[in-house]
């Protein structure tokens, strides 16, 4: 057997199940078919959720700080937990890795470094955090943010050009423009996380026939803007004789409360998180998409939805403009997609032709293969 090249992944830790863990394990699970893997994670002292299938020969390092302090922030919050992870391996010196490759955002080392940026967590532009959910309104949340960025790029010396070496992969054309706007970057590269992704479903039974059925799909938090979508399907049900709504993905406890009034409707229907059998039966008889996350880097769950012959509206704004084709599905507030999903309600012509768009575009692109070539192809040469 030969030996097999050592490289270290990072990723701030493990315990939720969201879009960038399940990123994680998919990259890790891909290279260690050719190289021998670390991954160092920050240790919260929590369990590594049960759903990321890591292969077990995968060695998977805690690290923690001896400052309580700091430690404490690191357990709490991911934005110090990657702080942390950058300071371990800007002076880490004790091993040769062939590579370090941060799948988490920012990094810098000694050796030959990759990082998957996508959303830059020291960016000190405040309209950058509108996209991991804060707004204007959350003016607080932002400006303590902005304090603690200015902060750690104190400590940790973060300039425009602290990552100028670094070999950059991110998800979107809108992801590269913001992060070349924050950094200089030489080398930059859009690597579309389109693991896993199922192959475009050519389902038997028309359109038309499909039940009328809202899906929202991802993960169930505030900053997705969850109530915002059910109050919007609460308007416009009376328009459909029979239809539901249904959430599908991870929820914590403390959010499902937030929501437990909302759910006293008998129409929305809260499944949680489902396996991908049970999850594609309803989008595959399902008519209508909704994602109301704002600034979304890309939106794996937006082109999920579609591959199953889905239409799907999306807010007019990041990178998930870039997978949807048809201008009606896009919208800039709850009036304009009011405006716009009626078009498509009451058009069984524009109908088809979104459907046509979506089967020309998708199905041949945006697919696992896609993914793992580019992905092997930038990192195995």
């Amino acid at each position: 057997m030969l030996y097999k090249k050592k490289i270290a992944l990072t990723f701030p830790f493990l315990h939720s199940y969201g879009g960038g863990e399940i990123f994680c394990g998919a990259v890790a699970n891909f290279l260690i078919k050719y190289f021998a893997i670390d991954l160092y994670i920050y240790d919260n002292k929590k369990k590594i959720n049960k759903d990321i299938k890591f292969k077990k020969n995968i060695n998977i390092i805690r690290i923690k700080s001896k400052n309580i302090f700091i430690d404490f922030l690191c357990c709490k919050s991911m934005i110090f937990s990657q702080y942390y992870l950058i300071y371990f391996f800007k002076n880490l010196n004790l091993i040769n890795y062939h590579f370090v490759f941060s799948l988490a955002g920012e990094m810098t080392s000694k050796l030959k470094t990759y990082q998957y940026l996508h959303h830059p967590f020291y960016s000190l532009n405040p309209n950058h955090y509108l996209a991991v959910g804060l707004n204007w309104k959350k003016f607080h949340k932002i400006f303590i943010r902005l304090i603690f960025t200015i902060f750690i790029r104190f400590l940790l010396n973060i300039k425009k050009n602290s990552f100028q070496k670094v070999i950059t992969f991110t998800n979107s054309s809108w992801s590269k423009k913001r992060i070349k706007n924050i950094y200089k970057i030489n080398k930059i590269k859009i690597i579309c996380p389109t693991f896993d992704m199922p192959k475009y479903f050519v389902s038997n039974n028309n359109f038309e026939k499909r039940n009328n059925d809202f899906v929202i799909l991802g993960r169930i938090s505030d900053d997705k803007n969850i109530v915002e979508g059910i109050k919007f399907f609460q308007k416009i049900k009376d328009r459909f004789k029979s239809t539901k709504m249904h959430l599908i993905g991870p929820i914590d406890n403390k959010y499902k409360k937030k929501l437990n009034n909302l759910l006293l409707d008998k129409d929305i229907i809260l499944h949680g998180y489902l396996d991908k059998k049970n999850r594609n039966l309803i989008l595959k008889k399902s008519k209508f998409g909704l994602h109301f996350f704002k600034y979304e880097h890309f939106g794996r769950s937006v082109l999920e939805m579609q591959k199953f012959g889905m239409i799907v509206f999306v807010h007019k704004s990041g990178g998930v403009e870039s997978i949807v084709f048809s201008n009606v599905q896009k919208y800039r507030n709850l009036k304009d997609l009011e405006i716009n999903f009626c078009k498509v309600l009451n058009n069984e012509k524009l109908r088809n032709c979104i459907l046509k768009l979506n089967k020309d575009k998708l199905s041949n692109q945006y697919t696992s293969n896609s993914f793992y070539k580019t992905l092997g192809n930038n990192l195995l040469h």
